[in-house]
């Protein structure tokens, strides 16, 4: 008994196999020149743009990757553009809204001194008035 893939290409070595497959393969040259047509057929039908079952599927995985690749770069685009518009437009909305806020305590500090002097002039010409009803008395 010989060898034959039928009983061994599932059990057998690869190698084995493999060897036994090529020197078959070009060993006859009518099945060596189908294995060449065939191939051949593949190229030029790739070259066509008539892809089979199996190449089509590996075209949309390459696009779907392409297309993922796109829009984690959009994503990425994005997200920049929300970094910059914070640093650019909510930063110095922030800062303008801390500089009203301390303008405003400032605003209201220079109100109660106003106050407090106008409270110490009236209490002066108080002590005088009275100083000059009592005087005078």
């Amino acid at each position: 008994m010989g060898f034959s893939p039928e009983n061994s290409i599932g059990t057998g070595r690869t190698e084995v196999t493999i060897r036994w497959l090529m020197s078959h393969v070009y060993g006859d040259p009518k099945i060596l020149e189908g294995v060449r047509a065939e191939v051949a057929e593949l190229l030029q039908r790739k070259a066509r743009g008539n892809e089979t079952w199996a190449e089509g599927i590996l075209t949309h995985i390459y696009i779907f990757k392409t297309i993922i690749m796109i829009l984690i770069i959009i994503l990425l685009i994005i997200i920049i553009i929300v970094i910059t518009i914070s640093i650019v437009i909510i930063i110095p909305i922030i800062v303008i809204i801390i500089v009203i806020i301390i303008t405003f305590v400032i605003v209201m500090m220079m109100m109660m001194m106003m106050m407090l002097m106008l409270i110490i002039i009236m209490n002066i010409y108080i002590h005088i008035y009275i100083f000059i009803l009592i005087g005078s008395g």
